[in-house]
C-alpha cells in the first residue's frame, strides 16, 4: 500500500469516525474554536472574514459561544459590515439558551436603543438574568441602573 493510500484511508476513517453522532458536538465546538482562532490570530494571521464563516457553521448548529461571537463581529463591524440589528439578532439566539453574556450585551443594546427599540425595563431583565449567572459586567450595569433608578418601575426615569 502507498503513502497516498494509507492516508486516504486514514482520513476516510478519521472522517467516518469522528462524523459519529456522539462526536457531532465536539465538531460543532471546533468549529467555533477555530472561529476563535481566526477572530484573535492565535497560530494563524488574523482573519475575521474566516472567523465568521466559522461561526456561522458553528451558530447554526446551536452553538451559543458561536452565536454570541457573531454577535460581536456584526456589533463591531469585524468581517461584515456593522450592523447592530443583526447582532441583537445572534445576541437573542445565545440568550434564550442562557449565554450569559449575550444576556449582558442585549441588556446594553436594549439600554442604549442600538438594534433595537430602547427599552429599560428589558435592559434590567437582561443584566438580572446575567447577573444571576455570575457575569461581573451584568452585575455592575444592573448596580448602576438601580442606582441611578433607571429602568426601574417606581421612578419612571428613561434610560
Amino acid at each position: 500500500m502507498s503513502f497516498s493510500s494509507t492516508s486516504r484511508l486514514i482520513s476516510f476513517t478519521t472522517k467516518r469516525f469522528y462524523s459519529t453522532p456522539i462526536f457531532r458536538p465536539c465538531q460543532t465546538k471546533i468549529k467555533t474554536n477555530v472561529g476563535v482562532m481566526q477572530q484573535q490570530g492565535q497560530g494563524v494571521k488574523q482573519n475575521f472574514t474566516k472567523a465568521v464563516e466559522y461561526y456561522q457553521l458553528a451558530a447554526a448548529q446551536g452553538d451559543t459561544k458561536a452565536q454570541h461571537n457573531l454577535g460581536v463581529m456584526h456589533q463591531q463591524g469585524q468581517g461584515v459590515k456593522q450592523n447592530y440589528t443583526k447582532a441583537v439578532e445572534y445576541w437573542h439566539l445565545a440568550a434564550d439558551q442562557g449565554h450569559a453574556g449575550a444576556q449582558c450585551n442585549l441588556g446594553r443594546m436594549y439600554r442604549e436603543g442600538r438594534g433595537v427599540e430602547q427599552n429599560c425595563a428589558k435592559a434590567v431583565e437582561y443584566y438580572q438574568l446575567a447577573a444571576d449567572q455570575g457575569h461581573v459586567r451584568a452585575q455592575s450595569n444592573l448596580g448602576s441602573t438601580y442606582v441611578n433608578g433607571t429602568g426601574i418601575a417606581r421612578t419612571g426615569r428613561v434610560c
